[in-house]
């Protein structure tokens, strides 16, 4: 029975997998975030036939090839959850450097399995545990902490679905270490075959259900912002907001947010994060604001009176909280650094 239920769960799973995959591949050009579902797809397929406890026997070459692949897994649902909801995600050498970190400890363990190179230490089984809590913690925080300022309603509302299914999965796949030990440990692969197997559901539901918008977020249903020139009573919200934002300077406040700037305009927060995003195409509040606040330093920066004023004391005066974030904005806007900016001023006293 166990067997049944096991090929039952796992060869559907894999199906699922390779079909979410095949889907994704449409999404290729239009986001950087189709690629690293594509090949989570194919490294949890591969943990699928790989991991087995026996109840499928494979040749010991694939066996070794399989549960070497499925190894960087999290590493592509990280990515793919930085790419998603990350609009200036792009990959770097800190992304590769952390993947190898996380990587080769496991790779060690799978060889050693299989007696391909020496036993390995305790330590590196801890390392591994500690290493795939770190990684989830930091896609939970980073995935919830973009919430607040994400204009794009649809993606405000997945972060809260995609964490709750990493939880799900994570909550119990640890309670089943700790239940399946001794003589159950056979039936782990098993029970972590469907415990992930809900998850792989509802991301292949995502996908179709989205048709061919799902990794853009973008609305299915028009809205009253959507195209075509406002409304009268939008009309006005605009000229609300851009009052708010130009003659009462509201962007030089450091902890403006949506919800207060709503408030003090008198709409809902998702109105107001509807005419950001759809008339005016901001996708995040933070650069809306970053605009704003760009432009007035420039300004600032051209006044022969600041010439010896340090960056940081502008930017600071200007909305900003430190200047990693300032320079990462403003190259991000302009195309150069705020100091090569401000050379190529010359600015003649």
């Amino acid at each position: 029975m166990i067997i049944l239920i096991d090929t039952l769960f796992r060869f559907t799973g894999i199906g699922l997998l390779l079909l979410l995959a095949v889907l994704s591949l449409r999404d290729v050009r239009k986001t950087n975030g189709a690629i690293y579902l594509i090949l989570a797809c194919i490294s949890v397929s591969a943990l699928f036939l790989g991991y087995t406890g026996g109840t499928v026997q494979l040749p010991r070459i694939l066996s070794i090839a399989v549960r070497v692949l499925d190894v960087p897994h999290l590493i592509f649902i990280w990515l793919f959850a930085l790419s998603l909801f990350q609009d200036q995600f792009r990959l770097t050498l800190l992304h590769g450097v952390i993947g190898m970190a996380y990587c080769l400890p496991i790779i060690y363990v799978r060889l050693a399995g299989f007696g391909l190179v020496a036993a390995f230490p305790f330590w590196v089984i801890i390392l591994g545990n500690v290493s795939t809590i770190v990684l989830m913690a930091h896609l939970v925080i980073s995935t919830l902490m973009g919430r607040a300022s994400d204009l794009r309603e649809s993606r405000r509302n997945s972060r809260i679905y995609f964490v709750a299914i990493i939880a799900f999965v994570a909550i119990i796949t640890a309670l089943t270490e700790i239940i399946f030990t001794g003589d159950k440990l056979v039936y782990l692969p098993t029970a972590k075959v469907i415990i992930i197997w809900p998850a792989i559901v509802w991301a292949c539901y995502w996908i179709l259900e989205a048709k061919t918008d799902a990794l853009e977020f973008v609305a299915k249903n028009c809205s009253e912002f959507s195209g075509g020139e406002m409304s009268y009573r939008n009309k006005e919200l605009a000229k609300a907001l851009e009052k708010e934002m130009l003659v009462n300077r509201a962007f030089l406040e450091t902890r403006l947010s949506i919800s207060i700037l709503a408030r003090r305009l008198s709409v809902a927060p998702h109105r107001l994060r509807e005419l950001i995003n759809q008339q005016l195409g901001y996708q995040n509040f933070n650069v809306y604001l970053n605009a704003y606040r760009i432009d007035a330093i420039k300004q600032a920066f051209s006044d022969p009176k600041n010439e010896h004023i340090p960056i940081l004391t502008i930017v600071m005066e200007y909305g900003f909280n430190s200047l990693s974030p300032f320079n990462n904005a403003f190259r991000a806007k302009e195309g150069v650094t705020p100091s090569e900016y401000r050379t190529s001023l010359n600015i003649k006293t």
